[in-house]
């Protein structure tokens, strides 16, 4: 029963599992633990997520934004790296560029407003109702990270 798990263990040992299958995928087959690792880390930090019962209009708004800012920044990091040509080491530098875009980016700042907005109207069931809270995740994700960046900060 997830409300009967520590949170803290059920992370730490998510975490520890996502290592050993990036470790695995790693061993076989080297760029698959580029996209394996951080989807494993994702779903580790979801289960964990779902295990924390008193959830803070803060914890919600930050859990939720670190989800869609690193599901995006992903994306972003893709097509800069398909667009440097594909399949090749990744550069410390290519990471900074793609952070600072993200950073700047007029989506960020809209997807956290849509996050601000969305704790903040919905009262203590809607925050802590894990299903409309990833339904919102999903739809962020599906509306800010369906395409490739363009030139208009996007």
């Amino acid at each position: 029963n997830a409300g009967d798990r520590d949170p803290s263990s059920t992370l730490a040992k998510g975490l520890s599992g996502a290592a050993a299958i990036t470790g695995l995928v790693g061993a076989v087959m080297p760029p698959g633990a580029l996209i394996v690792g951080p989807i494993t880390a994702v779903a580790a930090l979801a289960v964990w997520a779902l295990d924390v019962y008193k959830q803070t209009p803060g914890v919600v708004r930050c859990l939720m934004a670190y989800i869609v800012d690193l599901t995006l920044v992903m994306r972003l990091l893709f097509w800069k790296m398909r667009q440097l040509g594909g399949i090749q080491s990744l550069r410390k530098e290519v990471v900074y560029e793609v952070l600072h875009e993200f950073q700047d980016s007029s989506t960020k700042q809209k997807v956290h407003t849509e996050i601000r907005s969305f704790v903040s109207k919905g009262g203590v069931l809607e925050r802590t109702n894990k299903d409309k809270v990833l339904d919102k995740v999903v739809a962020l994700m599906e509306k800010y990270g369906t395409s490739p960046p363009g030139p208009t900060g996007r």
